[in-house]
Order: C-alpha cells, then structure tokens, then sequence
C-alpha cells in the first residue's frame, strides 16, 4: 500500500521514472502474494486429499484375511 501512496505522490509531482517504478513495484508485490495464497490453497487441498484416502498398506491386508478365511 506504501507503494501506491508513494506513486500518486509522484504522478502528483510529475516525477513519472519514479511513478512507473512504485506502480511496478505494487504490482510485482501483488503478484507475489497472489502466487503465495494459491501455493498455500494447492498444499492445503493436497493434504486434506491425502488424508481422506484410506492407506493403501490396510486394504491389502484386508484382501489377504479374506482369502485365508476362504481357504
């Protein structure tokens, strides 16, 4: 937010290298924590996936007891 007061402060002084410089500046930073949330979203919904799935380790298991039963 200093960024974007700091550019109308330029663009009201005429000071247009500086202007264009704090308005990149403001983007890139927006772009940054744009790109951190969605990281933060990904992992989020990987984990949560990863943890609804049953192991894989306990189904086999489970196959194995039904085939000695039937034996």
């Amino acid at each position: 937010m200093e960024n974007i007061s700091k550019s109308i402060e330029y663009a009201m002084n005429g000071q247009a290298v500086e202007f264009k410089d704090a308005i990149l500046t403001a983007l890139n930073d927006k772009i940054a924590d744009a790109i951190q949330m969605r990281k933060i979203e990904i992992g989020g919904s990987l984990l949560k996936d990863h943890e609804e799935e049953p192991p894989q380790e306990e189904e086999n298991f489970k196959l194995e007891d039904n085939l000695d039963e039937e034996l």
